[in-house]
């Protein structure tokens, strides 16, 4: 039996961790600033995210009211790995106080990157 050579042995270690990196969740914080007259509640497990034209995932961060011209942040945990070519298509749901109508906020080609928040206005 061969033994490994120093620099094959780190060749596999470094494929080993970039494989495990690649399917690392993040964690990103979405700034939803409401530019409505009435405040609105965000529906988190009805929001979705897909990457790259992919399929729709549900986004599942807790349900935020948010007074009208008042901005707040929440935090999503990604399913995939953030940074990359991995451009995001995000679909925020939200209902107006007094309305069962569900609007929902489209917001495409996103760039998710660890510490950069992600804006979306709420305007119907």
């Amino acid at each position: 039996m061969k033994p490994i050579l120093p620099l094959t042995e780190s060749l596999i270690t470094l494929a080993l961790i970039g494989a495990g990196a690649a399917h690392a969740k993040c964690n990103v914080t979405v700034e939803l600033a409401n530019k409505n007259t009435k405040s609105v509640t965000t529906l988190g497990n009805k929001s979705k995210a897909q990457v790259n034209g992919g399929t729709w995932s549900k986004m599942n961060f807790g349900d935020v009211t948010i007074p009208a011209g008042a901005t707040k942040d929440v935090s999503w945990v990604t399913n995939m790995s953030c940074s990359g070519d991995a451009k995001r298509d995000l679909r925020i749901a939200y209902q107006e106080s007094g309305s069962n109508q569900t609007f929902e906020e489209h917001k495409d080609d996103v760039n998710v990157e660890p510490g950069i928040a992600v804006q979306v206005n709420l305007k119907h």
